[in-house]
């Protein structure tokens, strides 16, 4: 059996381009997933070993459907709504992975963002502490401050009360002494006003006696 030469088949090996001039189709392609018009339709379940054997002017690094995805990573390098790489390239996969990292990176920037949080509001708690026991000891200084200043003054009251109390009573112990000596003056004065009136009466009556006794003498002498 005489096998037939493979055939040959011109491609447009361009790399993926959104502004590519040299297939001004290749947007509509790409975003639409239809196919080249040049690829027959049995060609397009080729994988890159079958298109290669096939179509050996193939290019490897080329992009034959203009799909994204090099021609030996592409799993279909002939068709464009295919482009699962049979060298462990997978968009899906890679979409989910990419998804991931991202939730990963949302999930450590959260925890980031939580722990930057919980300082914050440990810091922001610590903070109204201090400033509550700060304040709790300046009022309780003033508090001490003040009741000392009232115990002070009360001991200085007190201590004025007993000494007017003191003053008051020596005056009045004075004043009494003074009232006891002038009483005592006075009775002396009586007692001597007394003691005069006496003694003057007793001269008067003795004086009186003797002028009757003398009276009487001559009285009998002249008898």
């Amino acid at each position: 059996m005489i096998q037939k030469k493979p055939q040959k088949i011109r491609f447009v090996d361009t790399r993926y381009n959104a502004r590519s001039k040299l297939n001004p189709n290749i947007n509509r392609q790409i975003i639409g997933l239809k196919p080249v018009s040049n690829v027959r339709k049995d060609d397009r379940d080729l994988n890159w070993r079958e298109a290669k054997r096939k179509y050996p002017g193939l290019s490897r690094y080329g992009d034959s459907d203009h799909d994204g995805v090099p021609n030996y990573k592409d799993c279909t390098p002939l068709d464009p709504n295919r482009q699962w790489s049979v060298f462990g390239w997978d968009p899906v996969q890679a979409a989910k992975d990419a998804a991931a990292k991202v939730a990963a990176e949302a999930a450590r920037v959260a925890a980031a963002a939580k722990a930057l949080a919980d300082a914050a509001a440990a810091k922001i708690a610590a903070g109204i502490k201090a400033a509550q026991d700060l304040a709790a000891s300046k009022a309780a200084a003033a508090a001490k401050a003040i009741s000392d200043a009232a115990a002070a003054l009360k001991a200085k009251l007190a201590a004025d009360a007993k000494a007017v109390a003191d003053l008051n009573a020596r005056n009045q112990a004075a004043a009494n002494k003074a009232a006891a000596d002038k009483a005592a003056a006075d009775a002396a004065k009586v007692k001597a006003s007394q003691d005069a009136a006496n003694a003057k009466a007793v001269a008067d009556a003795l004086i009186a006696k003797a002028a009757a006794e003398k009276l009487a003498a001559e009285k009998a002498a002249s008898q």
